[in-house]
This record gives structure tokens, C-alpha cells and sequence, in this order.
């Protein structure tokens, strides 16, 4: 599942450099055993490869949790919309703040 602002360059409104995704624990032990590069936010691990960062939480919870709230577009889940600027509006980062007006003005 895509998540933070992969659904933004999804619905058009900014390019992202990166995409975030969540996965199942089968599915991050399958890509980290084929070589991923790996490493750890806060406590959490995570694996790189290429402009794809993958993990198996977003916002404290796993795919389980967030997959039923899905936005699919194109076939792809992603992190609804909102829950996106929920997030982005909790960490409060200098460098969301555009983001933030991008998306409140987008609902």
C-alpha cells in the first residue's frame, strides 16, 4: 500500500521523489532476503531500494489495519487522502506545510 504523499502525485496535485509503501511481514522479509538495503526509522525497520522505501507500519499500525480504508486508484491501494493530512497536520514539519494547503484545498 502506497502511503504518505504517494496518493498526492496520484491525484495530480504534486510530484513525489520517493514512495513510501507498507507491506505484509511475509512481503518485507521476502524483499529485504533479495537485498534491499536496510535500516530503521525511529524503531521501526525499513528497507530502501532505488526511490522506494518500505515498511510495515505507518502511523503505529500495520498493513492490516490501513488496507480496509484504502483509496485505490489505478488498481493501487494508497493512504486515503485525509488520513495523509491528519498525519502531515500531527507531525508538524516546516516542510509539510505546503502540502497541507495543497490537500485542504483539493476537499
Amino acid at each position: 500500500m502506497v502511503v504518505g504523499s504517494g496518493i498526492m502525485s496520484a491525484l495530480g496535485l504534486r510530484q513525489s521523489h520517493d514512495v513510501d509503501l507498507i507491506v505484509s511481514s511475509e512481503v518485507f522479509e521476502k524483499l529485504k532476503a533479495d537485498g534491499w538495503q536496510t535500516g530503521h526509522i525511529v524503531d521501526r525497520p525499513v528497507i530502501y531500494k532505488d526511490n522506494f522505501d518500505v515498511g510495515m507500519y505507518w502511523a503505529g499500525q500495520q498493513l492490516d489495519y490501513w488496507l480496509p480504508k484504502a483509496t485505490w486508484i489505478g488498481g493501487v491501494p494508497y493512504l486515503p487522502i485525509e488520513d495523509v493530512l491528519e498525519w502531515k497536520q500531527q507531525v508538524g514539519r516546516e516542510k509539510d506545510a505546503a502540502d497541507i494547503a495543497l490537500i485542504k484545498s483539493y476537499l
